[in-house]
């Protein structure tokens, strides 16, 4: 593990972790280390902390902009988030598990058969990244009722795509329900153990 006793920080940029002590500097970038499955060197170069060398430093900086200004704004009622729930000690987060498509779209209503593939599909992402049913969101036979609170949930976790591209382009192509939820109705915000 690096010993990292300055903020992350760069002249061009307004810092990320300037002002906090180094401890404080030192217990955040073990989280990143941990949450990425990486260490110290895949961002820095080693004994330049504040060396603006590797590219993965830049996007550092984005994400952490992101999990801050989206879990402190649009999730801070529901938990926030890290950087544990979307890469879950991986360096790129997982997608969705699309060889399961097929099978879950099997599992459309027939009562619904008329749907456009278009929301079938849409729908059939959401059950499978949250890890519910249709009824989790929808009253059966009223599909578009939105008395039930995950269905009024449903525009906030939206607002997040059109968040995501002002804090980092390429998060913004790559991200879907499933990076944070994975099968779950509520993210791991961190590790289990």
């Amino acid at each position: 593990m690096c010993v990292l006793i300055v903020a992350i920080a760069s002249a061009a940029e307004t810092p990320v972790l300037s002002g906090q002590q180094a401890a404080d500097v030192q217990t955040r970038m073990s989280e990143f280390n941990r949450a990425l499955g990486v260490e110290c060197t895949f961002c820095h170069v080693p004994d330049q902390w504040r060396a603006e060398d590797k590219p993965q430093l830049a996007t550092a900086r984005g994400m952490l902009r992101m999990v801050e200004g989206i879990g402190g704004g649009l999730l801070k009622d529901r938990g926030g988030l890290t950087c544990w729930t979307c890469h879950r000690g991986q360096q790129k987060p997982s997608r969705f598990p699309s060889a399961e498509l097929n099978a879950e779209l099997a599992k459309w209503p027939s009562s619904l058969g008329d749907a456009n593939d278009s929301l079938k599909l849409t729908m059939t992402v959401y059950t499978r990244s949250l890890g519910v049913t249709c009824e989790f969101c929808h009253v059966p036979g009223d599909w578009t009722n939105k008395t039930k609170t995950p269905m009024r949930t449903v525009p906030t976790m939206l607002k997040i795509f059109d968040e995501l591209p002002t804090y980092s382009p390429a998060a913004a192509n790559r991200s879907q329900c499933w990076m944070c939820h994975k099968g779950a109705r509520s993210p791991e915000r961190h590790p289990k153990s």
